[in-house]
């Protein structure tokens, strides 16, 4: 099967965002319309404050620059800005890429894992001139979006695997913990 190559700078556009510390807003833990982009976080934090911050959207993509790692932006309810910090990037793909089949090509793909070992040190954080430089091979649309989706409902059986399983074994201390108790 022949796949077309573009280097990534001529499909996607790509921004990076604003050192957290540089938002004069307040910034805590209390809910907002304003949210902080950070799919890898345990709790969300909020911006309370209307200055202009860079943001990303549920059209995009978000890259973690120390992680090495592609996401697709969700719409959060009781939200309307998500605000993007340095570490992470926004994509935007045009038309010819599919976000599903992105994410994936970039998360598992071998082509991108080279491309993105080659620049540099693992522990580096990855840079927008790397990422525009990467090579991707592209599929038709409708293969695109088979591989896509394919990857998107695999990730998302593993993360309710995960979350069952941490549910399980916090019902299980539980019951030691209450056992002992009893005993005790």
């Amino acid at each position: 099967m022949e796949f077309d190559k573009f280097e990534l700078g001529s499909i996607a556009d790509f921004s990076s965002g604003i050192l957290l510390p540089r938002i004069t807003d307040t910034v805590n833990e209390i809910p907002s319309r304003r949210m902080i982009y950070n799919p890898l976080a345990e709790s969300s934090k909020y911006v309370h404050g209307s200055s202009e911050l860079p943001l990303i959207t549920p059209k995009q993509v978000g890259i973690s620059m120390l992680q090495r790692e592609a996401y697709v932006v969700k719409a959060i309810p009781q939200v309307d800005e998500q605000i993007l910090t340095s570490n992470f990037a926004s994509v935007t793909l045009d038309e010819r890429l599919d976000r599903n089949y992105f994410v994936w090509w970039f998360n598992h793909s071998l082509e991108s894992q080279r491309q993105l070992q080659a620049t540099g040190q693992l522990g580096r954080r990855v840079v927008l001139k790397d990422l525009r430089e990467l090579t991707i091979s592209v599929p038709d649309l409708n293969l695109q979006r088979d591989i896509g989706e394919l990857s998107a409902i695999s990730h998302q059986q593993a993360h309710v695997l995960k979350e069952r399983a941490r549910l399980t074994e916090e019902r299980a201390l539980q019951f030691i913990r209450q056992t002992m108790m009893e005993e005790g």
